[in-house]
């Protein structure tokens, strides 16, 4: 690996590196909670000085009410291709903080491991590509494509500004491609990269069946219970294996199904000290990455405090996310969902849909795109076995997003094993993974180099 000029100047500066990383990890950049709006900003101020310093042209920060996004771009040189790297600085809430090992701001390694909150998601990539571009502006002076960077503060509360943020600067980030920093890497030795992810869709459902709560002794038996309303509806979803019931959520005929990386159940439901569920007849990969889900977040009715209320409740409701897949739409599926559960009411019983979030429908990148062939053609050369593409179970929202202002295509290059805690106490990345995508980055920029910008236009999508 150490033959491209640009990973020997990497492996040279790894120690300096990792200190950035723990650096940035220090900042509790939680942007959930204006209780951390110092770490945001910590942070943000942090990350541009970086970028200045490292020799990034026009760095600034963009804004539209809510935590900035930072840009910056290199010199742009004509005949190259212009890439768009997405990534995220935000991290989730460390909550319950008993629960850590060590505390979540303070980074600690320990067996290979780096423990920290938003370490894997996705600080350790973040600051793994921000090495990789300044390395090649170091040791060459230019990179092998013209960059600019989108580093965001919203995405663990939805990215609820970004899209604003894009439309009022669509110029300033017109690009050939996008390659997203956030996203999962195959478990084990084998090299990968993402190639889609499914959408998501988040609801409310509340259900009324009386004016008001009612006495169980004077009125139990004889009207319809909210809270039993309700689970009956949610039962409906299913059958006894875990096959959604819900039309339009089965795969239309003929369809072929799309690659997924292979995934052991056993260890899998070992690991989570959990049972299988789900369509017998569909492998778990792709269940977890392909096939849509439907699942109930959670349930509010009735009386749940201490010691009893005998009650009747008049009301209850659900929150779900309905995850779709690729050949999916996200309105019509939500309106499917709509139409089971309003069949599904008994008489009396009022339904009310409230949607909780905006709707993201799923993305795949097409196979004959040249960041599909950069990627698994210089990931291949680079590890010496081939290079697998992988489908995301989770949603990234700026992805269609960038799809639908931009009209270009994304690969996701991300570092992230589904292992490694994600969002939970003890959060951790493996070093090893650190270290590949110090590798991994160089090889693909320099592949995207040889193409042409014109053979990301001509591509069909």
């Amino acid at each position: 690996m150490s033959a491209d000029p640009v990973t020997a100047r990497l492996q040279a500066q790894r120690d300096r590196v990792l200190d950035e990383l723990m650096t940035l990890l220090r900042f509790p950049s939680v942007s959930a909670d204006p209780a951390f709006a110092q770490g945001m900003a910590e942070a943000t101020d942090w990350l541009q000085t970086l970028l200045e310093q490292a020799g990034f042209r026009g760095v600034r920060r963009l804004q539209a009410g809510g935590h900035p996004s930072l840009y910056a771009e290199t010199a742009p040189r004509p005949g190259l291709p212009t890439i768009l790297i997405y990534g995220h600085y935000d991290v989730q809430p460390p909550d319950p903080l008993e629960s850590w090992t060590s505390p979540p701001f303070a980074p600690d390694i320990r067996d290979g491991r780096l423990y920290a909150r938003g370490v894997t998601d996705m600080k350790g990539a973040l600051v793994a590509v921000l090495a990789v571009l300044r390395a090649f502006l170091q040791v060459e002076g230019q990179c092998p494509v013209n960059i600019k960077l989108l580093l965001e503060g919203e995405e663990e509360t939805g990215s609820a500004t970004l899209e604003r943020i894009l439309r009022e600067n669509l110029d300033l980030l017109r690009c050939d491609a996008v390659i997203s920093a956030d996203g999962m890497r195959a478990e084990g030795a084998a090299p990968s990269f993402g190639t889609g992810c499914r959408g998501n869709s988040r609801l409310s459902v509340t259900l009324r069946t009386a004016t008001g709560d009612l006495h169980s002794g004077r009125y139990g038996g004889a009207v319809r219970n909210a809270v039993h309303e309700l689970s009956r509806l949610i039962a409906s979803l299913h059958d006894a294996d875990g096959r959604i019931q819900v039309p339009d959520f089965q795969p239309p005929p003929g369809l072929e199904p799309a690659p997924s990386l292979p995934v052991d159940p056993g260890p899998f439901y070992a690991g989570i000290g959990a049972a299988p569920f789900g369509d017998p007849a569909i492998p778990l990969a792709q269940k977890l990455t392909v096939h849509p889900s439907i699942d109930c977040n959670g349930i509010t009715g009735g009386y749940t405090g201490a010691g009893s209320k005998t009650i009747v409740p008049a009301t209850a409701t659900a929150k779900f996310t309905l995850r779709h897949a690729y050949w999916q739409s996200a309105t019509k599926a939500v309106a499917a969902f709509r139409r089971h559960l309003e069949a599904q009411c008994g008489a009396g019983v009022e339904i009310a849909f409230t949607r909780d979030a905006a709707d993201v429908d799923a993305y795949v990148l097409p196979r004959t795109h040249p960041l599909f062939l950069a990627a698994q053609h210089s990931l291949t050369d680079l590890h010496g076995h081939e290079a697998a593409a992988m489908l995301a179970g989770g949603t990234v929202p700026v992805i269609p997003m960038l799809k639908a202002l931009l009209g270009v295509e994304t690969l996701m290059l991300g570092v992230s094993a589904m292992d490694e805690r994600a969002h939970a106490p003890d959060e951790f990345l493996r070093l090893s993974s650190f270290d590949e995508a110090l590798a991994n980055w160089p090889a693909v920029l320099r592949a995207l180099g040889r193409f042409p910008p014109a053979a990301f236009a001509s591509c069909p999508t």
